[in-house]
């Protein structure tokens, strides 16, 4: 892998198998050269843990892909321990080029940033089925039509920015007492992943498929992947940053034709 360039990167696949991986790993990329940037896309396994045994960890960073990785925007720079937090932001700067919205986590923390949110919301939403308060199709119908009209847009603190802090403040004091706060695999899942449930890919998850109820989805997840894509590239994160400097350009140009002498 000795190469004239001045950076290059191996993104290596998940590992499952414990110890005997990651000195595997350990051993393999050793052939690399000094300067090369190795990452992992890893969704689970904190990158703290798979740098430790490598010969220069500092090296060595998350680069956990949004899926499917071709049209969506997110990919998340996850530092270890031992991380070089300048080569995080090369990579962060880098993963712009490729049409992402990077996501940059400068300490090691596990599940990463989406993770951590969204495991935080799939709890409450096995909390309110598993005791009554709403059926699967309502918790989901919840997703769809409350955050889902705006999360694709901002991001849940600019959303608090545009709609009232002081609400969200006061609401949290009487709610968050409330909010499950489980350790334990809830009981739902458990059921169907132990009946061997797989969700569209045989059929039997949380909903019930027919093999071409299935493939329609899969086909319209898909296609629903491009439509989001074309949308949000139209309100990027900096859209406002972008509308104000059109208008300054736009009155520095009419201010050059306004003085200009007859």
């Amino acid at each position: 892998m000795e190469t004239e360039v001045n950076k290059s990167m191996i993104n290596c696949k998940e590992l499952r198998v414990g110890v005997v991986g990651l000195g595997f790993m350990g051993c393999s990329i050793t052939t690399f050269a000094d300067h090369t940037i190795i990452t992992s896309n890893t969704s689970a396994i904190p990158i703290s843990v798979l740098q430790e045994d490598l010969r220069l960890p500092n090296r060595f960073f998350g680069l956990h892909w949004g899926v499917p990785a071709h049209t969506a925007r997110s990919v998340e720079i996850i530092c270890g321990n031992t991380s070089d937090q300048e080569q995080a932001k090369w990579l962060y700067q880098l993963s712009h080029f490729w049409g992402k919205e990077p996501m940059l986590l400068r300490k090691d923390i596990r599940g990463f940033i989406r993770n951590r949110l969204m495991y935080a919301l799939y709890r409450e939403a096995f909390y309110l089925v598993e005791n009554g308060y709403a059926s699967i199709e309502n918790v989901d119908r919840a997703c769809r039509n409350g955050p889902g009209n705006w999360i694709t847009f901002v991001g849940c603190f600019r959303w608090m920015d545009l709609t009232g802090i002081p609400a969200y403040h006061t609401v949290m004091q009487d709610l968050f007492p409330t909010l499950c706060n489980s350790t334990e695999v809830p009981k739902l899942i458990d059921k169907i992943v132990k009946s061997d449930g797989q969700g569209i890919i045989n059929g039997n998850g949380f909903y019930q498929y027919t093999t071409e109820e299935a493939c329609l989805w899969r086909e319209t997840h898909q296609k629903f992947s491009y439509d989001i894509r074309e949308l949000a590239q139209k309100y990027p994160e900096d859209v406002v940053k972008r509308k104000l400097e059109l208008q300054e350009k736009d009155q520095s140009n009419f201010d050059i034709v306004f003085l200009q002498p007859e």
